[in-house]
């Protein structure tokens, strides 16, 4: 095998394998050069050994693997098991994360020979051509190579303008699934790509440092044509009735952008395909006459990044938005029936106490709603640093952020917010949802009981009783009451209270749990 593409699970404990379109794109692209290609993924049980071994008798010369922010020390310490296993071939990162720090990574990693920045599918032939031909010498455009000499850093390669020009996606291993889904289903859609970039500018988000610093323009739509033709092809090959367009901004800039999804939709119905189908966009994006002709076409369920319902919050991360245009957009996806899944950063490093108040109301808001709801169901996450983004720089200047190749700490600029924030962030919820998705993998009606009684835990504490809780020590907090002052407290021996329930939770399934597994093995 030339080149060989590493699906990392984010838990190895339950490997789930990706569809992972970047390198099915990769793949076709080094196939049309003569390159041999593949990508595997980790399987149970004892995935990451397994995993390991694969990896070392494939004998590949470049082994790539790709990197989200929240997973690069993850990733890097998986590369670096490889090297102390015996692996010698070429190691390539690429991804949106990477992008933004390549010499850094070079530095600090010995275990990684090169990092690609930009759009990955030409670089990547490049690369085989110079490690597995020998050809050419120096830097290559898109790439920081280690070299004898140290790191060559090539120029900023151009985005793809034309993204049917690529090949399309390999669609190795894609076969029909019993319950409709294709075996590599995202949440049981299938990833599509109808476009790529964003025309926004958030100063949280690292896509601006990973598009802007190539030449090109940022946002960029396929033909609608080819778009249909490829999710007629993956539903024929997969049997999925439902795709994810997992475009960073699926509707693109102003009326061309809206005009490009509504075509979209248009040429599903005229092939009739009959796939339902969802995407992410801007809250700002969502108008009345787009929203009808694309649930006409299959609209399944819309992301939109609210992100925020305090209005210096939307300032600071330059939304462009404000409260009142999230909840008309809202309201309207509302009126619709259509589902819409919300990301949100509830706490951040300059968050103030009325931003803490304007973000509860919201909780309430989603909760009373039919169709809205909170990514994961979990309404208080906080502020992610990422690598190369433009707020990150700016509260690392501040003294609010560390950010480090192994990870990051946040810390608030009003020590009430921060307080608030460490007593939600101490009742371990995600301990639910884990062990849930346990009961969830192994078939039988008894699994799907408890599974579905974990779930109501899971939505009743994120959606009820915590928003409960913080609302109240906000209240207190902001009438002056000291940490230390008997109201206080009192609130958090409630909290104290929550995390002692979900203890006995966990204490009541997770031998269950380990007793269903050990059924399921045997």
């Amino acid at each position: 095998m030339d080149v060989l593409f590493v699906d990392l699970p984010d838990d190895f404990g339950q490997p789930v394998r990706s569809w992972s379109l970047g390198f099915r794109y990769m793949i076709s692209s080094l196939r049309k050069s003569g390159f041999s290609a593949e990508l595997v993924h980790a399987q149970a049980p004892d995935a990451r050994r397994r995993l390991i071994q694969r990896i070392i008798r494939s004998n590949s010369a470049l082994v790539g693997f790709t990197t989200y922010d929240v997973s690069l020390s993850a990733v890097l310490r998986f590369v670096c098991s490889l090297r102390r296993a015996g692996l010698k071939s070429h190691i390539s990162l690429g991804g949106v994360c990477t992008s933004t720090i390549p010499e850094q990574i070079l530095a600090a990693v010995s275990a990684v020979d090169s990092v690609v920045f930009g759009e990955g599918e030409e670089a990547i032939v490049d690369l085989a051509k110079r490690v597995i031909r020998r050809e050419g010498t120096g830097p290559i455009p898109g790439l920081c190579l280690r070299s004898t000499a140290g790191v060559d850093r090539g120029k900023p390669r151009p985005l793809i303008a034309d993204l049917d020009s690529m090949p399309v996606p390999a669609l190795d291993g894609v076969a029909p699934h019993e319950n409709g889904a294709g075996p590599y289903a995202l949440n049981g859609r299938v990833p599509v790509l109808g476009s790529r970039g964003c025309y926004g500018r958030c100063t949280f988000c690292c896509l601006q440092t990973y598009y802007r610093s190539c030449p090109g323009p940022v946002w960029r739509g396929r033909r609608p044509t080819a778009v249909a033709d490829e999710i007629e092809q993956v539903a024929r090959l997969s049997g999925t009735t439902a795709v994810t367009f997992i475009d960073e901004n699926f509707m693109g800039p102003g009326a061309m952008g809206r005009r490009h999804a509504v075509e979209i939709g248009r040429e599903l119905v005229r092939q009739n395909i009959g796939v339902r189908f969802n995407f992410g966009c801007r809250p700002n994006d969502i108008d009345r006459e787009t929203m009808i002709s694309l649930k006409g076409a299959g609209l399944a369920g819309v992301t939109l990044g609210i992100e925020s319902m305090g209005s210096d919050a939307l300032a600071l991360f330059n939304k462009h938005t404000t409260p009142e245009v999230n909840y008309r957009a809202l309201s309207l996806t509302e009126e619709l029936e259509v589902p819409t899944e919300i990301t949100f950063m509830f706490f951040s490093p300059l968050a103030t106490l009325a931003e803490v108040g304007a973000n509860l109301e919201f909780v309430n808001y989603v909760r009373r709603s039919k169709f809205a709801y909170f990514s994961g169901n979990q309404p208080f996450s906080e502020f992610i640093p990422f690598f190369g983004a433009e707020l990150t720089q700016s509260l690392v200047a501040m003294g609010l952020v560390r950010r480090s190749l192994n990870g990051y700490s946040v810390k608030y600029k009003d020590p009430r917010v921060g307080f608030i924030a460490r007593q939600v962030f101490r009742v371990p919820v995600a301990s639910i949802r884990k062990l849930r998705r346990r009961f969830e993998a192994v078939s039988g009606n008894q699994s799907l009981d408890i599974a579905a009684a974990l779930y109501q835990s899971y939505w009743y504490l994120n959606m009820v009783r915590l928003p409960e809780l913080t609302y109240d020590l906000l209240q207190a907090l902001a009438t002056g009451h000291a940490r230390t002052s008997s109201k206080v407290l009192s609130i958090l021996e409630a909290f104290e209270s929550e995390r002692n329930k979900i203890r006995s939770l966990l204490e009541k399934f997770c031998s269950a749990a380990d007793r269903v597994g050990r059924l399921c093995t045997s």
